[in-house]
């Protein structure tokens, strides 16, 4: 041992211990500078949660009376050519119909050439067929006649008769008469027309064949936006493929020791996770506004 040792050997024993607590102090120091954030990153939530949105199928009403046959003058002969006088009228229908809606304080309805052609093909199909009834025995009717010519409804209706009535008014006055026929024509969410009417042989007789197609067309009603749902589909493919890689993400993660590959993979995965959040609430927003418009659709159809 030297002299300065053998002189203050409590000095060199206080100079040891001060060592010892700076190596200390600066281990810890180092340690949680630099060894704890290695352990300390956590994954952030993820929303996986979304309303759904109402994807609106409109179910196409169609209201079809009995049909109704008034009396008809038994053997009658077919009239010649050109010496018949019309004894009904399209447009004396028509207007007659609007007397009866306006009598009881409903808008007229609008007439509207393709139910004109629907009910004239319904009329041609009848006569030729020799049958009377809103379906045809090969299935035909108005509504298989409505998709053919393009006619796109929310609702359509259709009133019938045969026999020999002598005028407009007295046919509108038969089918007043009839309560399903009645409620057509005073139907307040019909508003367009479309009428047929022609004398020919039926069953050997000559009798009149008319027929009312009510209807009221698709465009009456605002439509949810075609482009916003396509949208909110397309998101939702969007966060499902998200879902599965953040889904692979976290197996990955959770089969790799904390360190510092760890927590640059839980920070990669909190990247995805904030833009699959960012695209999820947007896509709530789309559908509450798609939502919207598919409640003022239904409130629209059921007015």
């Amino acid at each position: 041992m030297s002299e300065p040792e053998k002189a203050d050997p409590y000095r060199n024993r206080a100079q040891r211990i001060l060592i010892a607590i700076a190596l200390i102090a600066v281990a810890g120091f180092f340690s949680y500078k630099y060894i704890y954030p290695l352990f300390s990153s956590r994954i952030s939530s993820l929303e996986t949660s979304a309303e759904h949105f109402a994807l609106q199928k409109i179910t196409q009403q169609f209201s079809a009376p009995e049909p109704l046959r008034a009396p008809v003058k038994k053997g009658a002969p077919a009239p010649p050519a050109g010496a018949s006088k019309d004894q009904l009228t399209l447009s004396g229908t028509i207007n007659w119909t609007n007397t009866e809606r306006g009598n009881s304080g409903l808008p007229p309805l609008k007439e509207n050439s393709q139910l004109d052609v629907i009910a004239k093909l319904r009329l041609e199909d009848m006569f030729k067929g020799q049958y009377f009834a809103h379906v045809s025995p090969a299935s035909s009717s108005a509504i298989t006649i409505a998709e053919s010519v393009g006619y796109d409804y929310l609702a359509l209706g259709e009133n019938i008769a045969l026999g020999n009535f002598g005028s407009d008014e007295k046919l509108v006055e038969a089918w007043m008469g009839s309560p399903g026929h009645r409620a057509n024509i005073l139907n307040s969410r019909y508003r367009e027309i479309g009428v047929a009417v022609g004398q020919g042989m039926f069953e050997g007789d000559s009798v009149w064949i008319a027929v009312q197609v009510f209807g009221t067309p698709a465009s009456a009603c605002p439509q949810p936006d075609a482009a916003l749902k396509a949208m909110i589909e397309s998101g939702q493919s969007e966060l499902q493929a998200m879902q599965q890689d953040l889904a692979a993400r976290k197996a990955d993660i959770d089969n790799t020791p904390p360190g510092r590959e760890y927590n640059a993979k839980v920070r990669a995965y909190n990247d995805v996770a904030a833009e699959y959040n960012a695209l999820l609430n947007d896509i709530k927003a789309k559908i509450t506004q798609y939502n919207s418009e598919v409640a003022a659709l239904n409130s629209c159809i059921g007015a």
